[in-house]
């Protein structure tokens, strides 16, 4: 993936980022959970 070419020499800016990456997939995830949820009750 070219997009996801993080600069190796600029690690100060690659970590935060994956940090936030992971944060995000967590909401992202409680989302689908909680839609899942829904789905089934439906």
């Amino acid at each position: 993936h070219k997009s996801y070419s993080f600069h190796p020499h600029q690690p100060g800016i690659d970590a935060p980022q994956r940090a936030n990456h992971q944060e995000s997939f967590k909401k992202l995830n409680k989302i689908y959970q909680i839609i899942k949820i829904i789905l089934d009750y439906i």
